[in-house]
């Protein structure tokens, strides 16, 4: 049901017992953008800073939602909130490479150097995923190449361990512009 707008619909007019932030977070991770507009609309975003609704950015992130994570944005949902173990949306967009979903992340103020609850950054993420895109635009809009994470590792560190070359040259470029 969670993409299916008339089912939804029936439902919240019928007045069954639909929690709507639930239905939310659902529709956001299948990248339902008509059904979370219209959540949305209904009310599904009253708590903002609500477990549910800070998961649907999450997953939306973490799933390359583009017009959702948009949606999500604009109904004001804490781009900075802790969805799982200390991750945030920003975490998710990196370590799946979703170059646009970041762009989005950080025009809406996404600290780009918040470690999750091991000290890994969102560029850590796109390095150890070899997400060359998701790192250029992360060190782009400010990501700290020497950030180190609990274990004493950074992003530059971890693509010298790597070998990747292509990442290496981005990353030290950058170091080297400082």
């Amino acid at each position: 049901m969670a993409g299916d707008l008339p089912a939804v619909e029936s439902c919240i007019v019928e007045d069954h017992d639909l929690n709507l932030e639930r239905g939310l977070c659902l529709a956001a991770q299948a990248g339902h953008s008509e059904l979370v507009a219209y959540l949305l609309a209904g009310g599904a975003a009253r708590n903002r800073k609500s477990k549910e609704l800070i998961e649907a950015l999450y997953l939306a992130s973490q799933n390359g939602h583009v017009p959702v994570v948009r949606l999500l944005l604009t109904a004001k949902i804490p781009v900075n909130a802790v969805a799982y173990f200390g991750r945030r949306a920003l975490h998710a967009a990196a370590t799946h490479g979703h170059g646009e979903v970041i762009q989005l992340l950080l025009a809406a103020k996404a600290k780009c150097d918040v470690g999750d609850s091991d000290g890994i950054t969102p560029l850590a993420e796109a390095v150890l995923n070899r997400r060359h895109e998701a790192a250029r635009i992360l060190v782009a809009g400010g990501a700290d190449v020497n950030r180190c994470a609990r274990d004493g590792t950074s992003p530059l560190s971890m693509a010298q361990e790597q070998g990747d070359q292509a990442m290496l040259a981005l990353l030290t470029g950058v170091a080297h512009e400082l």
